[in-house]
């Protein structure tokens, strides 16, 4: 596992495309699961170190928060391995009251250190 001048991990750069493709399996894991419980799903960021997804309510009777946070976490867990999230005290608090969730796994890829790529989840709120 590499860090970069950020002090991040950064996987290594034969894992890199592995990672992304990994990635884009998550992505196409979330959009159908946050689509059942009223939320669209965007992508933002360079899909090499982690997924940033953001989930948007879309629907008049779009479920709260935690509803698609576990919809996404089940999709997951059903399909690469026992998904965790980060408990609710430790949801960052971000501008425009979005909410930031982390999402753990392992399992799909490993880099040589033991690190796993993961989910960092932005919900925007429900009016």
């Amino acid at each position: 596992m590499a860090a970069s001048e950020d002090g991040r991990w950064r996987p290594p750069p034969d894992r890199v495309d592995e990672v992304r493709a990994v990635a884009l399996h998550i992505l196409d894991l979330a959009r159908p699961a946050a689509r059942t419980v009223g939320y669209a799903i965007g992508l933002h960021g360079s899909l090499e170190r982690d997924v940033d997804l953001i989930a948007v309510p879309w629907t008049e009777d779009a479920a709260d928060e935690l509803a698609v946070v576990s919809a996404i976490q089940q999709a997951i867990t059903d399909n690469l391995g026992q998904c965790y999230r980060s408990h609710p005290s430790q949801v960052d608090e971000k501008p425009h009251g979005r909410r930031a969730w982390i999402l753990y796994f392992q399992g799909a890829v490993e880099t040589e250190n033991g690190a796993y790529p993961f989910v960092d989840l932005s919900v925007l709120p429900r009016r």
